[in-house]
């Protein structure tokens, strides 16, 4: 039981750092257009 629980929360650990990842990855390209068109 124990080492379900742990692999459970590993999993789920992943998964949010992977969201956050992608989060991350979507408001960098927004931020990069952004400071494109002030330069422009």
């Amino acid at each position: 039981m124990k080492t379900a629980i742990v692999m459970t929360i590993l999993f789920g650990l992943g998964f949010i750092a992977v969201c956050v990842w992608y989060i991350n990855k979507a408001y960098s390209k927004r931020w990069d257009q952004d400071d494109d068109e002030s330069l422009g």
